[in-house]
């Protein structure tokens, strides 16, 4: 048989043999669980003889599922486990025989130690219906002992009626019952109830009496028609709501409408074409988009328009077709409700400066604010959170969070919906320093919808109203060639781009200059670096007054009191020593006719050159008793290397003029033919003096040497490693090539 939530098993001996004996023997009865193979002896105190009658004997075997914490006179086992119970009736002859239980052939008891199972309980909690009547339906089963009757026997249908009860109105109440077949079986109860939520449960007891409870359900049962929620009652109808994943956001969507009904609506029953909306009572129907329901709000149902409602709208909403609550009573057309007004004012902020718009002020900014319906005038300092809020904003582009400015001063100009704040920004007024602004604005209408513009504090953002404070001009950069009389003068503005944190107005215009009171050329292509040409006949080697007057972008004009000081060139000294010397020249000289190139009174006597571009190739020019050169090299400059000979260490000083784009004059460029060439080393910029050094791998970058030789002091030929040494300002090389090439400075 099978044993279920009992903690017991009786036992009934009937043994004629041993008649007129009183008790059994502790060894004549094992109990075994057959699974875990645990044997207990039953104690002689569980036994009694059967109401007095002679070898008929009656004893308990008592049950515990933990064998952990069972007592000395029971038997552990656990769910579908096995129970053997054996009686030797003769101790002598030892014979074991098995007691089996009368339901069944099984020489063992199964412990059945779970409850029956309920499914598919209908209606489902929570569930609203119009029938007062409804029908309670559970499926109900039982793997082990089943539902109802004796163990081992099929079950009867009234069996499982009297052990499966439906709990509702406060009492248990019998079920019909249905064979569904395999041991399962579909209960059914159908109450009278009336009106309100009501609770229902189901209730089922196994053959051994495990029993299992369902959870409680509930069913609202509703007859009355939907209708909408009268205002005041929160929640209500109101403009603004829309839905947002499942739930209700304050969104101030000006397209939408929230309608609260008072009971559960069934969102199938809903549509767009079921209400009409006007601003009025009597006025034009505005169009409706689209009207929608979601069971995270069961009560609300949210409109679309097409258009956008004005900001303080409380739209009369009639039905005018048939929707349904979600116990399927209808509502049909004509009920109504006038929305409240939950839609914020929309609020503008716009800047003006001189009564246009701008965003960048020298020092005096108003600040408009507009709101699109009548509100109460805000205070002239931002107060409670509301009015107008101006706030620095900081070197990563976020608004602080220090105290809105204070000192503008505020003008209605229409009462209810506009005003202005004029600011301005002068230390003597407002305490205050020129940078970047955010203006903030925040207004309430007189139903407490609140609505901004701008950013209160915090990161930057795409929504901030920024206007800058700009009261200034930095002093230029000046640069220009010293040594150069026809010197271009550059003026650099660009400290106009970062004078605060902010700052996003870098260029000044208007710029004019005079050079010692007579007025110069000035000309930019960028509005912030400014070139002024040299004034007519150059400058002389002096300091020359420098007066410019400019004017930024915020109206600010400041004069400069500047400087051009002009010193003499210095001239390219070339180091010789007594003997053979091989130099050159790192620009071209002011003439460059040999006898210019080299004063008569200099110790020079001779002078040569290769030009590969000549028959015969050597140019030569030796001094004459006359102390002047002569022989067929007759100029010395900058396209070639030469060797000249002289008997001291006296250095040779030639004057060599800057080379400037108001000479038109080409940058050098040295051509090369394949074999040997005299090669020079240029300077280009004309700032390096004699003996100084370049890299010879980076003067050379646009050819490719073969081989490099240069003189030592001994006037020998040396080679010259290309890609580590480096070559000096004023001497000479012997530069062999394999083709022609042009070597670029």
């Amino acid at each position: 048989g099978t044993l279920g939530g009992m903690t017991t098993i009786l036992v009934t001996i009937r043994d004629p043999n041993r008649a007129g004996e009183g008790t059994l023997s502790i060894a004549d009865i094992k109990v075994v669980n057959m699974d875990d193979a645990t044997t207990d002896e039953i104690l002689v105190g569980d036994q009694a003889d059967e109401e007095g009658v002679t070898g008929v004997f009656s004893l308990i075997v008592n049950v515990h599922p933990d064998s952990t914490s069972q007592t000395a006179s029971q038997i552990a086992a656990k769910h579908t486990e096995r129970i053997q119970i054996t009686y030797t009736p003769d101790p002598d002859d030892g014979t074991a025989r098995n007691i089996l239980a009368p339901q069944s052939d099984d020489p063992f008891v199964v412990v059945d130690a779970e409850a029956p199972t309920i499914s598919n309980t209908l209606p489902e909690d929570g569930d609203a219906t119009n029938d007062s009547s409804p029908t309670l339906r559970a499926d109900v089963s039982d793997a082990h002992s089943g539902l109802g009757g004796t163990p081992g026997v099929a079950a009867s249908k009234a069996d499982v009626q009297k052990n499966s009860l439906v709990i509702v109105k406060g009492g248990p109440n019998l079920p019909v019952a249905t064979d569904l077949g395999g041991g399962t079986w579909q209960i059914v109860y159908t109450p009278l109830l009336t009106e309100g939520p009501r609770v229902w449960s189901v209730q089922v007891d196994d053959a051994v009496g495990n029993r299992v409870n369902s959870d409680p359900f509930t069913i609202n049962i509703d007859s009355t028609a939907p209708g909408f929620v009268a205002v005041p009652v929160d929640p209500h109808s109101v403009t603004g709501n829309t839905l947002d994943a499942g739930a209700s956001s304050d969104t101030d969507s000006r397209k939408a409408i929230e309608l609260v009904f008072n009971d559960d609506m069934d969102g199938s029953s809903i549509s767009g074409v079921d209400f009409r909306v006007e601003l009025v009572a009597g006025g034009t129907a505005l169009a409706v988009d689209s009207a929608t329901h979601d069971d995270a709000l069961p009560r609300s149902v949210f409109v679309t328009m097409v258009d956008d409602l004005p900001s303080d709208a409380t739209p009369l909403v009639t039905i005018i077709g048939i929707v349904a609550d979600a116990a399927g009573n209808q509502n049909s057309a004509g009920e109504n409700i006038s929305a409240s007004d939950g839609l914020p004012p929309a609020v503008t902020i716009a800047t003006t400066v001189d009564g246009a718009a701008g965003t960048l002020t020298s020092g005096e900014i108003t600040v408009r604010v507009s709101v699109d319906e009548t509100v109460a005038d805000p205070a002239e300092a931002f107060a409670g959170n509301i009015g107008l809020a101006v706030r620095k904003v900081s070197a990563d582009g976020s608004v602080t969070t220090s105290a809105a400015l204070v000192g503008g001063t505020r003008t209605i100009i229409a009462s209810g919906t506009q005003w202005d704040w004029a600011f301005t920004f002068d230390a003597s007024d407002i305490d205050t320093d020129e940078g970047a602004y955010n203006a903030y604005a925040r207004i309430s209408d007189p139903d407490g919808n609140a609505d901004d513009n701008g950013v209160a504090s915090g990161a930057a953002s795409d929504d901030m109203i920024l206007f800058e404070v700009d009261r200034g001009i930095p002093a230029p950069a000046v640069t220009f060639s010293n040594d150069d009389p026809n010197t271009f003068v550059n003026l650099g503005f660009t400290g106009e781009a970062s004078e605060y944190d902010g700052d996003t107005h870098g260029t000044v215009t208007g710029v004019t200059a005079t050079v010692d009171g007579s007025t110069v050329e000035v000309s930019t292509i960028d509005s912030i670096t400014y070139t002024i040409a040299a004034p007519a006949g150059g400058y002389s080697v002096a300091e020359h007054d420098l007066d410019v007057t400019a004017t930024d972008e915020a109206g600010n004009t400041v004069a400069f009191d500047l400087a051009v000081e002009i010193i003499e060139r210095v001239e390219f000294s070339i180091d010789l020593r007594p003997g053979l010397n091989l130099v050159s020249l790192p620009g071209s000289p002011s003439s460059t006719a040999i006898n210019d190139v080299i004063p008569a009174t200099h110790p020079i006597n001779q002078v040569f050159t290769y030009d590969p571009t000549l028959a015969g190739g050597w140019l030569v020019a030796e001094r004459g008793d006359d102390g002047l050169f002569a022989g067929t090299l007759t100029s010395i400059g900058s396209g070639l290397a030469y060797f000249v000979r002289t008997t001291t260490f006296e250095p040779l000083p030639v004057f060599i003029p800057r080379l400037t784009p108001g000479r038109q004059t080409l940058p050098p460029a040295i051509s090369l033919q394949a074999g040997w060439n005299l090669v020079p080393v240029a300077d280009p910029s004309g700032d390096e003096v004699g003996a100084a050094t370049l890299a010879a791998a980076t003067y050379f970058t646009t050819i490719d040497p073969v081989r490099v030789y240069g003189l030592n002091v001994f006037g020998q030929l040396i080679p010259v490693d290309v890609a580590n040494d480096d070559v000096v300002l004023g001497d000479g090389y012997w530069v062999y090539v394999t083709g022609a090439g042009v070597l670029i400075p």
